[in-house]
């Protein structure tokens, strides 16, 4: 016998008066019991009158005798308290006529066995309809609420079949339920529902998808999900640092959102509101099964021809292969898009304006949304008002490639107010557009995002006045991030014994330490210590000559030190009076005096050696007006 689900959906209407009849009779059975124990009737007697009379009622209510085998089944419970003693209800259990196996180990085998049986015949569906036998055993195994669902139907039409051969005269001893499970026969749209939890497609949203992908087949469908779920395995996303870039993304978009972006904010704000949140998607299953929720007509399109297509195109423009699923999941759209009527004709409205081609694929991993409709049709407005602040022509196409996030901002909500508050702190005209050139990320900056950099660098000591000319030196600085790049610099100073009153100073006259690598910095210190600089001295030298710690111990501290130890047979010493001796070239500068002074046996600083031009210096130690440097 094939049952189909449709039928089993029939039986189940009729179970339900079943249930309120048993829920009718359990009432009768109480009271039975409260009557009979009242009046002293032993628990032998009231066990034959409950098997007898009230089975007799529960069996007049509708119910077969196998209906109540399973009710004692999924309610054992209820037969237990309705006897007044252990015996009581051995002596219910010993009616041959009812076989009642209310014991716990019993049911879980019936109900482990009515799993496979289930299991087993979504996977004889699946094969029949075209899926491989090791992948439908795999789906078949991993759709639990589908398998639950099943077995309730079946169970209530086996109910519907007992009560049909009660009507008929004939009594049923077998369940026919392992029969019923095993002989259905699913849908269309219920194997789709199958595969879709599989795939891992929430319950709320299963019809609807499966309605949309009703047109293409199962086994595509699978393949296209194979295929995407490997490229982002591809990925390794990190979960904290990706949601952090997407809730970036989404914060300075500012421009008008076309359909294509619109609908991939509204990607991020569901994912948002889960539980786990946008993090979420750096699992590759969890990824592709919010794609499918999110844009069921990607996994429309046909593989080869266009899915590939796109990947394709991506790579030969130069984006890695470890990072196209990034790109994917930051902007599903692209997936949607012709390479060439649509991906090609964007990118070229990049190169018009200078973007390199070899930049091209850095660019899109960094802003995938510069590929969208939206950020196409802001380029001729930004590269305008670029112009307008007096950036460079040939500086315009370096600062997007720098920040392709300007592609998303409007010139009137974000640009120009940023533009406004440079020029409250002195930054204006020519000057301004070279401030926007080093550091076009400034215009991406929010008013809350800029004004923290401003009050912190006022905390630790810089004056008012003293602002725009840090911003002229070094913008990065009001381009950086206070918790996460400014101060622990700031901490860092502190820690080596820098006095506040200092930390400022060094920090006014260079600015660029506040965006160095705190390990560059650590290393450099590591290095002076170890050479048997103290702090306090390292503290002192730093004071005299901020950017010591720019340079590199192997290639610029280390030589240097020992050809002033070495070869010049001075103290490692004088470098605390003068530690601008460092940033003097070793074979231009450091050596040429050393051996002018050397031959002459001139005594004199290192100051005085080095700070002074050539002809100063041949002037005040040689009484000449050139300096002839002697071949080393």
């Amino acid at each position: 016998m094939v049952c189909s689900m449709d039928a089993l959906r029939c039986a189940s209407s009729y179970s339900r008066v079943s249930f309120y009849a048993l829920n009718h009779s359990i009432s009768l059975v109480f009271t039975q019991s409260i009557s009979l124990q009242f009046c002293g009737v032993n628990d032998v007697e009231f066990a034959k009158s409950l098997l007898n009379t009230k089975w007799s009622s529960l069996r007049f209510c509708g119910f077969s005798c196998r209906g109540l085998r399973d009710a004692a089944q999924l309610c054992p419970q209820f037969f237990v308290s309705s006897c007044s003693s252990p015996r009581m209800f051995k002596a219910f259990q010993s009616r041959k006529s009812l076989k009642v196996y209310c014991l716990q180990d019993s049911v879980e085998d019936d109900r482990s066995r009515l799993i496979n049986e289930a299991r087993s015949a979504v996977a004889e569906n699946l094969i029949a309809a075209g899926i491989e036998e090791k992948v439908a055993l795999s789906i078949s195994e991993n759709c639990p609420h589908f398998i639950e669902k099943l077995m309730e139907r079946a169970n209530e039409a086996d109910e519907i079949l007992g009560w049909a051969n009660l009507s008929l005269g004939a009594e049923e001893e077998g369940s026919s339920t392992y029969g019923l499970v095993k002989s259905v026969k699913l849908s269309d749209p219920e194997l789709w529902c199958v595969v879709l939890e599989f795939v891992g497609v929430r319950a709320q949203a299963v019809t609807r998808i499966s309605h949309v992908l009703s047109t293409s087949t199962l086994t595509e469908f699978l393949k296209k999900v194979n295929f995407v779920e490997e490229f982002l395995n591809r990925a390794q996303l990190d979960g904290q640092l990706f949601e952090s870039k997407v809730y970036q993304m989404m914060r300075r978009l500012s421009v008008y959102a076309y359909e294509d972006v619109q609908h991939t904010l509204s990607f991020f704000e569901k994912m948002a509101a889960q539980r786990g949140g946008i993090a979420l998607l750096a699992s590759a299953h969890v990824a592709v099964a919010r794609l499918v929720e999110g844009f069921p007509h990607i996994f429309l399109r046909d593989l080869d021809v266009e899915l590939k297509s796109v990947l394709t195109f991506l790579e030969t423009i130069g984006v890695p292969d470890e990072s196209l699923g990034r790109v994917i999941v930051l902007f599903p759209p692209v997936l949607l898009c012709d390479p060439h009527r649509d991906l090609q004709a964007r990118l070229r409205t990049l190169k018009k304006i200078g973007v390199r081609a070899r930049d091209l694929g850095r660019l899109i991993v960094r802003y995938p949304w510069l590929l969208s409709e939206t950020a196409q049709n802001n380029v001729d407005e930004l590269v305008e008002f670029l112009i307008s602040v007096k950036v460079p022509k040939g500086d315009i196409d370096r600062s997007i490639t720098a920040c392709p996030q300007l592609l998303g901002c409007s010139t009137i909500r974000t640009l120009q107010p940023m533009v406004e508050r440079m020029n409250k702190l002195g930054v204006k005209s020519k000057r301004l557009g070279y401030v926007i050139a080093a550091s076009p990320q400034l215009l991406v900056r929010t008013p809350d995002e800029f004004n923290e950099v401003m009050n912190f660098l006022l905390k630790i000591g810089v004056e008012e006045k003293h602002l725009g000319g840090m911003l002229k030196r070094h913008p990065g600085v009001f381009a950086s991030d206070v918790k996460s790049v400014l101060e622990p610099k700031v901490q860092f100073l502190r820690q080596l014994g820098m006095k506040e009153e200092l930390l400022f100073r060094v920090l006014r006259f260079f600015p660029e330490m506040l965006t160095m690598r705190i390990d560059s910095l650590r290393s450099r210190v590591k290095y002076l210590q170890d050479e048997g600089f103290h702090n306090e001295v390292i503290c002192c030298m730093i004071c005299r000559f901020p950017p010591l710690l720019s340079y590199n111990p192997e290639s610029v501290l280390k030589p240097k030190l020992e050809f002033l130890v070495n070869s010049m047979g001075r103290s490692i010493y004088e470098v605390v009076e003068y530690p601008r001796y460092f940033s003097y070239s070793l074979e231009v500068k450091i050596k040429p005096r050393a051996r002018v002074i050397k031959l002459r046996q001139v005594k004199c600083s290192l100051r005085e050696m080095l700070h002074l031009n050539d002809d100063q210096f041949a002037s005040k130690f040689f009484g000449v007006s050139r300096l002839l440097v002697p071949p080393s």
